[in-house]
């Protein structure tokens, strides 16, 4: 456990605790992936299109996989794409959820400060 910077650590130390153990044995079983994050060949408007040219050459990542089993793969999958310029790093992703839904809905809400904002997902409303 001594690879895992110690506020990741202390962040799962919080969680469940018999998910704490096979959480830290995920950690320590995962082999990074590889990805080949190329550079973009134009301006990219992030305004949740991924339509620019730069975009449609990215490769997919792999679906992403459980953290506790990570060769599960979750009913509802995620995947990303990523690029970079001189001044930014771009993700691009694509997640699936039967259950979108939004306290705020006005573009560009503040977000920060809301009663929305860093509550546990038990505290909002069963859908």
């Amino acid at each position: 456990m001594s690879s895992i910077p110690e506020e990741q650590r202390r962040q799962i130390l919080l969680e469940e605790p018999e998910r704490v153990e096979n959480i830290f044995k995920a950690i320590e079983s995962i082999t990074p992936k590889r990805y080949t994050c190329y550079r973009a060949c134009g301006p990219i408007v992030v305004d949740g299109h991924l339509d620019e040219p730069s975009w449609k050459k990215a490769p997919w990542t792999d679906l992403f996989g459980h953290l506790e089993e990570p060769e599960t793969i979750p009913f509802l999958a995620t995947r990303a794409r990523m690029l970079w310029d001189d001044e930014y790093f771009y993700v691009g992703a694509d997640l699936e959820d039967l259950d979108v839904w939004g306290a705020l809905t006005a573009r560009d809400s503040t977000i920060c400060g809301s009663d929305t904002d860093c509550k546990p997902a038990a505290s909002y409303p069963a859908s």
